[in-house]
């Protein structure tokens, strides 16, 4: 079992209650599926897809979604808080990324790596795991990949704790350096990217970039209270987070950056 799969099979209640406490984030998120999701119902494969909140919510809205996670314990609870919310999956299985072999070619609507692009530390992995999404996408089908802000493990630690910039700066160094970071306090293995070099990454596989959008608006980093918000004031701060979510100024300050991309064909309408 490597660390990825190690953190998540002892977090998954935590993993699923993670967007419960970020609200904003997942209604982003959703906002944004909303507005490409189009025609459904849609064929949907998300990998990585943890346990299964987008998976259950994008069923909820009349897709038909496939749900696969490296994690055997949010597989689990994934199919558990489906049945809990009288939701039935197409299915939900264990497995990887880099590794889609079970799918076939030209098989899904949609793809959402929303997940293992920014757990996957060796660069070949991520190209893998890219080009599976691809291979099983049917022309004009969307893919939707989730990046960390390089910067958002700095912005981390100058909320919660300073001293971790001097006490652990060869791990920062080497973020900073490669990417990459490994085992940070109270989490795993994670691969960041500076808001800029994304689209250009996905555009190198022949996508065609639709949107990068900073999944927590304007509140990136401060956004409690605002999740605690309730009724009038949530939907007016939803709004106007929603609004500047595609801000270029504001890219840099997200924690969770999501792309989506369109694969070469035109299966899928273009107006999007």
């Amino acid at each position: 079992m490597n660390r990825i799969e190690n953190f998540y099979s002892a977090e998954a209640y935590r993993e699923w209650n993670r967007l419960q406490w970020h609200r904003t984030e997942f209604a982003i998120t959703m906002r944004c599926f909303d507005r490409y999701f189009n025609p459904s119902p849609l064929s949907i494969l998300d990998v990585g897809g943890g346990p299964g909140r987008y998976a259950i919510a994008l069923t909820q809205l009349g897709h038909c979604v496939t749900l696969l996670d490296i994690a055997p314990a949010n597989v689990a609870l994934a199919l558990h808080k489906a049945e809990e919310q009288g939701v039935a999956l197409r299915s939900a299985m264990v497995g990887t990324a880099t590794d889609l072999t079970v799918f076939d070619d030209k098989s899904y609507d949609v793809v959402l790596l929303m997940g293992p692009l920014y757990h996957l530390i060796a660069e070949d992995d991520r190209k893998r795991a890219i080009l599976e999404a691809l291979r099983i996408l049917k022309p004009g089908g969307l893919i939707c990949a989730s990046f960390i802000n390089k910067f958002s493990p700095l912005r981390y630690a100058a909320f919660h704790d300073p001293a971790t910039l001097t006490e652990h700066y060869r791990f920062f160094d080497e973020m900073i350096e490669h990417g990459t970071l490994q085992e940070p306090a109270g989490f795993t293995d994670i691969h960041v990217m500076h808001p800029s070099d994304i689209s250009q990454l996905m555009e190198g596989f022949g996508v065609a970039t639709l949107t990068l959008i900073n999944c927590e608006g304007l509140v990136g980093g401060m956004d409690d209270r605002v999740n605690e918000a309730q009724g009038h004031l949530w939907e007016k701060w939803l709004d106007l987070n929603w609004t500047y979510c595609t801000d270029p100024t504001l890219l840099g300050t997200a924690d969770h950056l999501l792309y989506i991309g369109k694969k070469a064909g035109d299966e899928l309408q273009d107006d999007r």
